[in-house]
Order: C-alpha cells, then structure tokens, then sequence
C-alpha cells in the first residue's frame, strides 16, 4: 500500500471512522443462563504509558506486561489474545510483552 506517513503503509493503520464496543457482564448463574459458553474473567487490571515523545522506548510496553502479571495472564497458557492493537507495530510490542508466541491466535 502507499505511504500515509513513512514507515506506515495504508495496510499498516486501522481504518479511519468511528467505532463502539460494548460488553455484558453478568454473574455466574445469569452468565450460564444467558448463553451455552461464557467467558469468565480471571483477572483484571489497567495501566497506561507516558504519552510524551522521548519519554519512553517504543519497542517495549512495560505497562502491559505489569498489568499482565497483576491480572495473572501469566499463570496459565493462553491460546487466544484480543490485543487493541490498531498499527501493526503495536501488535509486535504487544505480543513481546504479553509473552505471546506465533502459536497464539490474536484477533
């Protein structure tokens, strides 16, 4: 694809729009009722990098590997991973910092 901005290519980026995402929680015997298969949620736990330029290494995402460890991704094997990760690079730092091999299926 063309450049948008170099390094980045067209296929590189999300598409431009604007977009939702909602999620249903519910407790376990509502969670059963409602549907055959339930994802049940093992840990939680949210961290953000600086945003400033300068300020950070881009190659690495310790705030994600900390909010991994804190939410116990780490103490079972994972098969599949949905990573927000809009720019292709980011799937690759993400990947690194989640430990996630070429074996695990990301959206």
């Amino acid at each position: 694809a063309d450049y948008l901005v170099r390094p980045l290519r067209g296929h590189d980026a999300p598409p431009i729009g604007d977009g939702a995402a909602a999620v249903v929680l519910a407790a376990g015997d509502t969670a059963r009722r409602l549907c055959t298969r339930p994802a049940w949620i093992r840990g939680i736990d949210h961290r953000v990098e600086p945003h400033a330029l300068g300020v950070r290494d881009l190659t690495d995402s310790p705030s994600t590997r900390l909010a991994a460890e804190r939410a116990g991704a780490f103490d079972a094997p994972v098969d599949t991973a949905e990573l927000h990760a809009p720019f292709t690079s980011q799937e690759v730092v993400l990947r690194k910092a989640l430990r996630l091999g070429d074996d695990v299926t990301v959206n």
